[in-house]
């Protein structure tokens, strides 16, 4: 409570007594009866301040699907709002084999913006049916949405309307302005792609969704061009590199390099280096991909390669040459839309605990994936939201030792129908667990897809809009279903990333995972004595082992890591300055702190699990992000910037 006698109110609160008071008005509210009568509008704001919150309270109410409607007088003024129609989940019938599935679906968004809306659209789904999905088994790992203008692309997709956007290829070219007719959207290799026709250059075109910049905007009305007959976006995603190629010519230290020697072409020894032709998609991410190898590889051409590779190692080292930029408040990173998504929580929070009274607080927090903690402070905002407190959901949980009885849940017996980014981020989990191998039911599969498509009725994407593309090698995935048929260890020849080099491992497979976008046998690995992920396109040689496979200790199957090693444990951590055009990174990476800095930068303490891997990111990042502790790391990355970049008077 603030100096006035004003108790401050969450946003997630606000909009739960926003929700509540619209829903139990017949004639509807006008915005001063608004204003007065739901907690969380401050009284002392001014006018402007309240019309601007109001306005986007509405609008993100209205996003979740929640109907309200403007109610108009006879001559066509507002005179209030009010909800109307249903707001709760219909049925969904569900057996036990489809809700597993749905079960596995709901848990590939890890560490995303999507991964609240598939966890509360699942808690949504078995309040409804009154049962717990089982725990997932064969969980699908690392998927994400890098781009916030998906849904606006999907659905012009799906109705077959051209949009405007603006669009950087790479951050050495100058923004532009495309207009494109969207035929298809595909997931693939941890980003998504737009496949469509480009009206300024009159042909087919693949873009990164993640390199749009600012809103996607509509243009011109519905089913105004036809997709051609046979179009597959997944192929055409998986060729656009073969369309815009460019050939690099790249010096290797001898015994070095092995990920770029193995995609490239060997044009033999020159000047004590090994030189090698790469296909790469475009100059400047081609450059970026050799400098950030770690392999000590030097660009040698063509003219415009090297003059790019320049350009790079330069920004680099003026960025490092910068001195440290004061930093504001260090704060513990947020996920976009947490207010709406503890919002969303709330919402089926109450009727899950209605359906299982007699709960205990800490078997409640764990179905939810939260702390107790947390729970309790949930359950706080309910109990005291609506128009007074105990209005909304009356219950007891303090003085029966930890244990939640519901004595009325009033208002929210039943949950809320599930929002359209919640319908969405499932629809997509379970066409990316359709392109897995493994024994999943697909069967079952199919009838979930059918059963969400019904319930998302108009707002369900086209089919033939959303792809998944997988790249899984039938040299590798063979092996590996032959040996989990028989009950034997595989021997792996495998290529590590970090530390660049080749190695082989005997494992204990489990199965096929995606993470990120790409496949990963998911192993116990027997030198390690730990569960591990291999990346599929990094296996050079799977064979199955005379071994038998051996028996991998209790709870460790469970264990999936997006990464070799469990970055919380390692002990070791960087910090980086990471500038408006690199915030990719932080997207894409765990972030224990950040610090806001001048013009849009941002500091940010990064856990690794090989110091070697933040050297190659910063020294791959075209001077986006500078290295700033710890220090002789930061030295080790000017060192290498200097050795590698083209001196005059080289000779290849």
């Amino acid at each position: 409570m603030d100096g006035s006698g004003y108790q401050p109110y969450s946003k997630a609160e606000r909009l739960l007594n926003l929700l509540m008071a619209l829903r139990s008005t017949r004639t509807g509210l006008d915005r001063d009866q608004i204003r007065a009568q739901v907690r969380g509008y401050r009284p002392e704001a001014s006018g402007e301040a309240f019309e601007r919150m109001f306005e986007r309270d509405k609008d993100e109410l209205r996003s979740m699907g929640i109907p309200i409607t403007t109610v108009l007088d006879a001559t066509g003024n507002v005179t209030g709002y009010r909800i109307e129609g249903s707001w709760e989940l219909p049925p969904l019938a569900l057996d036990p084999a489809e809700l597993a599935i749905l079960s596995v679906a709901a848990r590939a968004w890890q560490s995303t913006d999507l991964a609240p809306a598939a966890l509360h659209a699942l808690r949504k789904v078995e309040t409804s049916l009154g049962v717990q999905a089982p725990p997932a088994s064969q969980p699908v790992a690392g998927m994400s949405s890098d781009s916030p203008g998906l849904r606006t692309l999907l659905q012009a997709c799906s109705t077959r309307t051209a949009v405007r956007f603006g669009y950087r290829k790479d951050a050495a070219r100058p923004r532009e302005v495309r207009h494109v007719q969207p035929w298809g959207l595909v997931w693939w290799r941890a980003h998504w792609y737009l496949v469509g026709h480009d009206l300024d250059r009159s042909g087919q075109r693949v873009f990164r969704a993640s390199r749009i910049e600012g809103e996607v905007h509509q243009q011109g009305p519905s089913g105004s061009y036809e997709v051609p007959d046979g179009f597959d976006p997944r192929d055409a995603v998986g060729r656009f590199t073969r369309d815009d190629e460019v050939r690099l010519q790249v010096a290797l230290a001898p015994g070095r390099g092995a990920a770029l020697r193995r995609g490239g072409q060997d044009l033999g020894p020159r000047n004590g280096w090994d030189v090698v032709e790469l296909v790469v998609p475009d100059v400047a991410s081609g450059v970026a991909r050799v400098l950030g190898s770690g392999s000590g590889g030097r660009v040698t051409g063509p003219a415009v390669a090297v003059a790019e590779a320049g350009r790079q190692l330069d920004a680099i080292l003026s960025a490092a040459a910068s001195a440290p930029a004061r930093a504001g408040r260090a704060s513990t990173p947020d996920r976009p839309g947490a207010a709406l998504a503890q919002f969303s929580r709330l919402l089926a929070l109450v009727p899950w605990l209605a359906a299982n009274s007699g709960v205990s607080l800490e078997a409640a927090a764990a179905h939810f994936g939260i702390s107790v903690a947390q729970l309790v402070a949930d359950l706080s905002s309910v109990i005291t939201s609506g128009p007074d407190d105990w209005t909304l959901f009356d219950i007891q949980y303090w003085e029966n030792g930890g244990v939640i009885d519901v004595i009325d849940a009033l208002h929210l017996a039943r949950p809320l129908a599930l929002t359209p980014d919640e319908a969405l981020s499932l629809l997509i989990a379970l066409q990316a667990l359709a392109a897995l191998p493994g024994p999943q039911d697909r069967a079952a599969l199919g009838r979930v897809v059918a059963k969400l498509r019904d319930l998302m009725g108009s707002g369900a994407p086209d089919p033939e809009a959303l792809a998944v593309r997988v790249d899984l090698p039938d040299e590798v995935v063979q092996p590996v279903d032959q040996a989990l048929a028989q009950g034997r260890a595989l021997e792996l020849v495998y290529l590590g990333a970090v530390r660049d080099e080749v190695t082989r491992r005997t494992v204990d497979p489990v199965g096929i995972v995606v993470v990120d976008g790409y496949g990963y046998l998911r192993a116990h690995c027997r030198s390690a004595a730990a569960m591990r992920l291999f990346r599929v396109d990094r296996v050079l040689a799977a064979t199955v082992s005379s071994l038998p496979a051996e028996t991998i200790p209790d709870g460790a199957a469970e264990a999936v890591e997006p990464m070799a090693v469990s970055l919380a444990g390692t002990g070791r951590q960087v910090v980086i300055d990471v500038s408006p055009d690199g915030r990719w990174i932080l997207d894409r990476h765990p972030v224990t702190r950040t610090w806001p800095l001048a013009q849009g930068w941002v500091r940010a303490e990064l856990p690794v699990g090989e110091y070697a891997w933040a050297r190659d990111l910063v020294l791959g990042s075209g001077g986006v992000a500078v290295l700033r502790e710890p220090d002789w790391l930061a030295e080790d990355v000017v060192r290498l910037a200097r050795e590698l970049h083209p001196a005059d008077g080289d000779v290849w």
